[in-house]
């Protein structure tokens, strides 16, 4: 008991000492007058969103918030939200400190918060790209724990078959010891993930039940499609690069004129999206008003793409800026050709216009405007920024932003899951998939010929492992040679039936200690041992999960656009509360019946012969 009181007490001990370190990591940045003058340098040389400030401004709401100045905290968000309309977590901060005032516009903010998230390209990729990473390592540890179950449970049995032989044919001195040695060896000699399975596939499929083999294909599947679709899964490897052009091009509909980035994507030649790279630095140079070169950009994306509307309405702004009203006009008109829809083409349209003194053609394209969405385009920019723009620059959308990865992922050789999960799996995707499938098919056809030879199974009335040549057959039943040396000489039934069941209780007692011991390690191991599959699968996936969310603390990779920020306690405290209740569940469960494996060929062909007696029987009695 005291062992079992002294658990909450660590646990609790332990939730202390993350939530007095969080606490002491949390220091309040500065917002002065040389932040203010940060912010009005990156708008005057094109941003058009802040996420540096606002985060800044974010990290100086939290240390209110802990002050328990709220008042402030409120300020500093709603400030934060300015700086930068895109950033979510102020959203959702913001949320919660309404929703401690009980102030209505929490639902509204919370809401808010998620269109964000699902609307921005950053947060999409980075969603997508955590997401299957995270799925691939929580299946990877979800499939060796139960693996590493069958290995316990079936290797013994691989391993009394190898020992009798050795004992019988090559009269060895340790059979047993030498049986193991040479069962774990492949383990040793292969280690890794795939090889590890494709070698227990092949040495445990035969003893497996059904249900056993069902659900080792089904964790086998993932990773045999992963290797099938993995040219399809490219995408995600130009998502998860800060340096591919899908990331810059999406870093250039609001970052400033940045030398460094102009100089990274003209370094950039990706097959298919030459027109959209020009695109891109053409905006960039119009940033740093250059405005002939930028003008260059934008004719050489038309000459490639000229059924592009951006470029058009890029071009257009060049011309707009230089006080070319008749050629800004043509790239507008151009445009709305193309796409008389687009929210940010007619509203550069009417403001063309407004400058033409054409107020009656004016006033219709803003209507076109409004309804096609150009408040949300406006809602999208800085306050500050707002008020330094005429007319608004036609940056991609983030379906179009997922088509750029699509066709760069196309022209790319590495696959980043692949790359990453490799130190585990030691095998590309397509190898392992190679593998696990040819391991899958070579078990089944070695099932099938060893189909009707009896190996190795459990003796009827301790469990332990025998096989057909060192069974003893006592009538109705398959002893081992300890149950048989028991009972040898003995004619009393019911003293034979004796004998048994003592020899049989003290073997279970001291087979479920060993069983307890080896199995306590991981949850959900000693349910799929003794074939509770659902009920460890729950168990292994709760532990899987919560253990790769403790280790990674949130996301896997991290945002490389936002600052360094020690993790919210919560992300400590519930992982840790999973993996101690899974723990908990496994060590303390009841224990189970054994699932008994009776491959043998004596019981099989005493059964076919009591069913051709029953039949007989039946034949003889009707025809009477």
């Amino acid at each position: 008991m005291k062992r079992i009181a002294g658990r909450p007490l660590a646990f609790c001990t332990f939730c202390f000492v993350v939530l007095i370190s969080n606490r002491l990591a949390a220091v309040p940045p500065k917002l002065g007058e040389d932040f203010a003058q940060y912010n009005r340098a990156q708008i005057q040389w094109g941003a058009t969103t802040l996420p540096l400030g606002a985060q800044l401004t974010y990290r100086a709401a939290e240390h209110a918030i802990q002050n328990g100045d709220l008042d402030l905290a409120v300020r500093y968000l709603e400030e934060a939200i300015k700086l930068d309309p895109q950033f979510s977590d102020a959203y959702f901060t913001l949320s919660k400190v309404k929703c401690r005032k009980l102030d209505p516009d929490a639902l509204y903010l919370f809401v808010m918060g998620f269109r964000v998230v699902l609307g921005r390209f950053s947060s999409q990729s980075l969603l997508a790209v955590n997401a299957i990473v995270l799925g691939a390592l929580v299946l990877m540890v979800l499939t060796m724990i139960v693996c590493m179950s069958f290995a316990i449970r079936y290797l013994p049995f691989l391993a009394h078959k190898i020992a009798e032989f050795l004992r019988r044919r090559l009269n060895a001195a340790l059979p047993r010891a030498t049986s193991y040695l040479l069962v774990l060896l492949p383990f040793a000699l292969f280690p890794g993930f795939v090889s590890g399975i494709c070698v227990l596939v092949l040495t445990t499929w035969y003893f497996m039940q059904r249900r056993e083999k069902f659900m080792l294909l089904v964790l086998m599947l993932p990773f045999v499609l992963w290797g099938v679709f993995s040219p399809r899964l490219r995408q995600f490897d130009a998502l998860a690069d800060p340096e591919s052009f899908t990331q810059l091009a999406a870093r250039s509909a609001y970052a400033p004129s940045d030398p460094m980035l102009i100089n990274a994507v003209e370094q950039m030649s990706v097959k298919g999206l030459e027109a959209e790279r020009h695109d891109v630095l053409g905006l960039l140079y119009t940033r740093r008003e250059d405005y002939e070169t930028a003008a260059w950009h934008f004719l050489r994306a038309i000459e490639i793409a000229p059924r592009d509307a951006s470029a058009y309405i890029n071009l257009g702004n060049v011309y707009y800026m230089q006080g070319r009203n008749e050629k800004a006009l043509e790239g507008y008109h151009k445009a709305a050709q193309i796409d008389e829809t687009d929210a940010v083409g007619q509203y550069n349209l009417a403001q063309a216009y407004i400058r033409t003194l054409l107020m009656a053609e004016s006033s219709k394209a803003l209507k076109n405007a409004a309804a096609a969405g150009i408040d949300e385009v406006r809602s999208s920019y800085a306050a500050m920024a707002q008020s330094s723009l005429q007319v608004y620059p036609k940056t991609y959308s983030a379906a179009e932003l997922w088509r750029f990865a699509r066709i760069e992922g196309k022209a790319r050789t590495t696959d980043f899951l692949s790359d990453m999960l490799q130190p585990l799996t030691r095998f590309p995707a397509r190898v392992s998939a190679w593998l696990l499938a040819c391991a899958a098919v070579l078990a089944m056809i070695i099932s099938r010929i060893l189909r009707n030879r009896g190996l190795t199974f459990q003796c009827s009335n301790c469990g332990n492992l025998t096989c057909d040549g060192c069974c003893a057959d006592n009538g109705d039943t398959l002893l081992c040679p300890n149950c048989a040396a028991v009972i040898e000489g003995v004619s009393s039934d019911k003293v034979t039936e004796a004998l048994l069941r003592q020899r049989r209780q003290s073997v279970i007692v001291r087979r479920r200690r060993a069983i307890r011991l080896l199995t306590l390690w991981l949850p959900g191991m000693r349910d799929v041992y003794y074939g509770r599959l659902s009920r460890g699968l729950l168990l292994a996936l709760l532990f899987s999960f919560a253990a790769v969310e403790l280790w990674t603390r949130g996301y896997i990779l991290k945002d490389w656009n936002s600052l360094p920020a020690s993790p919210p306690v919560w992300k400590w405290v519930l992982p840790s509360i999973v993996v101690t209740f899974t723990y908990s569940v496994s060590w303390f469960s009841r224990r189970y019946v054994e699932v008994r494996n009776y491959r043998s060929q004596t019981i099989r062909a005493r059964k076919k012969d009591a069913n051709k007696e029953d039949g007989a029987s039946a034949r003889t009695a009707s025809a009477q």
